[in-house]
């Protein structure tokens, strides 16, 4: 039997570094995308397969350690990973992959079906390995493709805005150059301390007027002043605007870009983009929401 689990991605525009009941957590905001990460979770050997490649030392691999902590495994199991997107620029790879590593996992070993107590042990995975903070939470639950986080806390318990668009007129374009580490960036105090009072002040804009060109303008503004962005990053998302874009910022953590902008105009860009930067990751997707989608094969 092989269980097949598809969770979705997400892109942080902005977020911001916070503490609550002595957790660290984050806030902030950004984009749930339709084009999924697919999980397959079989009998095997234990180990974590992404695109191919085996992998040790992974977020997929702490979770599945700490949900074996509280289960009994009846077998081993393998978990292959099929990442659609570069991994380590942006995309919330890492806590997506351990969401469906342990859903497949419990659902292929019978054990526990509360969906939130599984997403648990992703969501503190990925803080354990520093792979991120909040995005285990926004893609298991949040209801629209686009919005805040605004009170941080696991899956289930953090509270989020969500703003409601016709989702449909637009597309996510997104140009790739490298990776970039979050656990680098995250385990440093200065630019974490910089970069979530930059985050704060874009949270606050974004309550204050919940609409998609606003939360569009506080992420370039907290581009500018996070600390943590090339400055190359920056001429690219004005220059995404200038070629159309309701609004574009670099991703959070990468050496990327992303940009909303109209369905009937993103394929011209999308092809402008390819022959401008024929050495980048250059795609479009879908708006999507907070799901699982999950198939059993006997």
């Amino acid at each position: 039997m092989r269980v097949v689990v598809e969770t979705p991605l997400a892109l942080t525009s902005f977020f911001q570094v916070v503490k609550k009941n002595g957790e660290v957590g984050a806030r902030g905001g950004g984009f749930i995308l339709h084009t999924p990460l697919r999980t397959v979770v079989k009998e095997g050997k234990g180990r974590v397969i992404i695109n191919g490649e085996e992998v040790r030392d992974s977020t997929s691999g702490k979770a599945l350690s700490l949900f074996f902590e509280d289960n009994s495994p009846s077998m081993s199991v393998d978990v292959i990973h099929e990442v659609p997107v570069p991994i380590g620029a942006g995309f919330g790879t890492s806590g997506s992959g351990a969401l469906g590593a342990v859903i497949g996992t419990s659902l292929l070993l019978s054990g526990p079906e509360d969906y939130y107590k599984l997403a648990r042990y992703a969501h503190d995975a990925e803080i354990i390995m520093g792979t991120g903070l909040g995005t285990v939470s926004s893609i298991s639950s949040m209801p629209t493709g686009a919005g805040l986080l605004i009170e941080p806390g696991p899956p289930g318990k953090a509270v989020f805005l969500p703003l409601i668009f016709n989702e449909e007129s637009y597309r996510i374009l997104y140009i790739v150059f490298s990776s970039k580490s979050t656990k680098k960036v995250l385990s440093s105090k200065k630019a974490v301390k910089r970069l979530s009072k930059a985050g704060e002040k874009a949270l606050n804009i974004v309550e204050n007027d919940p609409k998609l060109e606003v939360l569009l303008s506080a992420a370039r503004k907290f581009a500018e002043e996070c600390g943590i962005v090339e400055r190359h990053l920056l001429s690219l998302s004005e220059k995404l605007r200038e070629m159309g874009a309701l609004g574009a910022a670099p991703n959070m953590i990468g050496n990327a870009v992303h940009a909303l902008i109209e369905r009937d105009k993103a394929l011209g860009v999308l092809r402008k983009l390819k022959v401008l930067y024929p050495n980048a990751h250059i795609g479009s997707s879908r708006i999507g929401k907070g799901y699982v989608k999950i198939k059993v094969l006997r």
